[in-house]
């Protein structure tokens, strides 16, 4: 996780028993000081915001598949032309992995692995990252809440990306993991209004991985900031 950002520390303040010729300088010095330590302290609390958004979320997202791997045992076979409600898991008989249904339904004959209306896959193996999300020569790309909690993104070399976050709740704090591969070689652009810790434009790495967190607060403010910098290059 990336480190939080060092706060200098600030003169001593003045005090009432000090001289004239001693407060005075001692107390602009200690004032000067004051906007500088309120930058590094909103600085501090943002990256320590992103590093804990990503724990909680790895947390989650083991807790998550724990539970998938648990019920999994119990899983029915999936049956066509059979009434499912919403929620409901079963394996499908053509590739053997775990589907929830999405929506109610009956008298549907297509198989959940090629039934994205009425299925969505529910393995372990899938619950915590989605696949790349987009091709190289994309421009733009919507990071969907309902997605899940951990997504990742491919950039394209050079050019633009223009992200946008949809689906995040709103009047409560909601937060995901995504990440951003080859992220430096091109100019990644965020929605209007998008804040970042210190208010300093994100820089991404160009041969490597960075992992991000973007949370929404209860008032809609979106916030995104980068936990994890650097990690590697991909494979």
């Amino acid at each position: 996780m990336a480190d939080i950002p060092a706060i200098t520390e600030i003169p001593p303040a003045p005090a009432r028993t000090d001289p004239p010729a001693i407060f005075v300088p001692k107390a602009d010095l200690f004032m000067a000081a004051l906007p500088g330590l309120g930058t590094e302290l909103n600085a501090a609390i943002a990256q320590m915001n992103i590093n804990t958004a990503i724990v909680d979320l790895a947390v989650a997202s083991t807790t998550a598949n724990a539970g998938i791997a648990s019920a999994a045992a119990n899983v029915l076979i999936w049956v066509s032309n059979e009434t499912y409600l919403i929620g409901a898991i079963h394996f499908s008989p053509l590739n053997f992995l775990n589907y929830r249904a999405i929506t109610n339904h009956d008298t549907v004959a297509t198989d959940p692995s090629v039934d994205s209306t009425n299925w969505k896959i529910h393995d372990a193996s899938t619950a915590a990252q989605i696949a790349d999300a987009s091709p190289l020569t994309t421009t733009t790309h919507d990071f969907d809440y309902a997605d899940g909690g951990m997504q990742k993104i491919q950039a394209p070399n050079g050019g633009s990306l223009t992200l946008s976050f949809s689906n995040m709740p709103t009047g409560v704090l909601s937060a995901f993991i995504f990440q951003i591969e080859d992220g430096g070689d091109c100019a990644i652009s965020f929605p209007a209004g998008t804040k970042h810790p210190d208010t300093i434009p994100l820089t991404f790495t160009e041969a490597g991985v960075d992992m991000c967190a973007a949370w929404k607060d209860s008032s809609g403010t979106l916030v995104v900031g980068i936990g994890l910098k650097a990690i590697g290059v991909p494979a």
